[in-house]
């Protein structure tokens, strides 16, 4: 039933995203039936362009936030430590040093060859810009661990600024700061402060939207290719970027009006649209160099990591299993399958409310998110994937900014849930 659920929304949702994409595109899809063209329709939004007074207030308050969240968890730590147990700066930093920010710390010590076991490199499963980074300011911090904290709260903050520009100039300033507040507060929200990659794909995916938003396909195709660096879900960027380049070249309609000069100029600029698969291609070649084999990353991924890709619908039944079953106990529960649930219900119904209000830029992109974040057929990160979705921010605070009560329940539900998943982390529960 579960399956069957998924299938339907997403094949709605995929329909009338389509659909849009092509009106906007030049098709000549229009009806004859006025309100068919209304459901259809295109809505305007306001568009407000942040001044550079309230970028900097964005980055501060977003450095403060960060700062404020590891303050939280060195108390949480304090609190709760054995009896005559201190908390020091070593104690501090290994308890954000959590499941795969080994991976990541070993990649920038001595690349995918410096970890091996049973002689093969398993770290490949993982995207390598972020332990580059590491490894740059490694050579000024002196220590990997602090330098992954320091890479993550700076682009945890890039990121927030950037994401707080393209929101505004898509959606008015109001809508983005509730964006940007949901982003950070969502219960997964601490990871942005982890020795993980969510902020640097946050930073380099606001980057991208920012400057496709401002057509500047030179700087969309490289963050494009930084964010399929950093995640496996950075190449799905393509579909926002062709969207965007279909809605301003229409080359559909310049092709049925024989507009061949103009086709073949737009045909120039799917260059840099197409250059956001770049870093995955890098990725491929890494794994070939590696391995031997360019698809290396999928095979340890099952023989180690114990999963293969299957449909959606799949798996997210057997999360659901999973949370009413008898399978796992309720610390497991609450820490993988019950956020897991939630996070996708959520998702699954803002897009099904919100496919014909928004942008297909952003329903496809998040539509085909939500599809490979949770397409394994054992989901252990699933919340994390998604706190990195960021449409699904940009579609509930859209939606809340008109709803006051609404948007204090989310914030104060939000805020909670973060604050035990944060303490959860650093204690080293199976929150990963």
């Amino acid at each position: 039933m579960i399956n069957l659920l998924i299938s339907l929304a997403l094949i709605y949702v995929i329909f009338v995203a389509a659909y849009r994409m092509l009106v906007l595109a030049g098709a000549p899809l229009h009806s004859k039936n006025a309100k068919v063209n209304l459901f259809f329709g295109n809505t305007k939004e306001l568009s407000e362009t942040p001044t550079t007074r309230e970028y900097i207030l964005v980055a501060v308050e977003a450095f403060a936030f960060r700062i404020i969240v590891y303050f939280a968890s060195a108390f949480a730590l304090a609190l709760f430590a054995a009896n005559g147990e201190s908390l020091t700066i070593s104690g501090f930093v290994d308890s954000w040093h959590q499941w795969d920010a080994s991976n990541y710390i070993r990649i920038a010590t001595g690349g995918y060859n410096f970890w091996l076991e049973n002689g093969e490199p398993t770290t490949l499963v993982f995207f390598p810009l972020y332990a580059w980074v590491i490894k740059i300011f490694y050579f000024f911090i002196r220590d990997y661990d602090i330098s992954a904290l320091f890479v993550s709260t700076i682009c945890y903050v890039g990121g927030i600024v950037y994401m707080y520009g393209f929101v505004s100039l898509d959606y008015g300033k109001s809508v983005a700061k509730k964006a940007v507040i949901y982003l950070s507060i969502f219960p997964f929200g601490f990871f942005f402060g982890a020795m993980m990659p969510e902020s640097i794909f946050l930073f380099t995916a606001s980057a991208f939207f920012y400057y496709l938003k401002k057509h500047n396909w030179t700087m969309v195709a490289l963050f494009g290719m930084a964010s399929s660096l950093s995640r496996m879900q950075g190449i799905l960027l393509i579909i926002p970027a062709g969207i965007e380049w279909l809605e301003v070249y229409k080359p559909v309609k310049n092709l049925m009006e024989r507009k061949i000069k103009d086709f073949f100029c737009s045909m120039l600029v799917l260059i840099p649209v197409l250059f956001t698969a770049a870093g995955t291609l890098i990725y491929l070649l890494i794994n070939y160099l590696v391995a031997g084999n360019c698809f290396k990353f999928l095979e340890l991924q099952e023989s180690v990591w114990g999963h293969h890709y299957e449909y959606i619908g799949k798996a997210v039944t057997t999360i659901f299993n999973y949370l009413l079953g008898d399978h796992y106990s309720a610390n497991m529960k609450a820490a993988l399958w019950f956020p897991q649930a939630g996070i996708i219900i959520l998702t699954i119904g803002l897009l099904i409310y919100a496919a014909n209000k928004h942008k297909p830029q952003y329903i496809l992109y998040l539509t085909a998110y939500t599809i490979i974040s949770f397409s394994a057929s054992f989901i252990l990160s699933g919340g994390r994937y998604m706190s990195v979705a960021l449409p699904l921010f940009i579609i509930l605070a859209k939606l809340l900014d008109c709803h006051e009560r609404g948007h204090r329940a989310f914030v104060a539900i939000s805020l909670l849930l973060m604050a035990l998943y944060t303490a959860g982390y650093v204690f080293g529960k199976q929150i990963m």
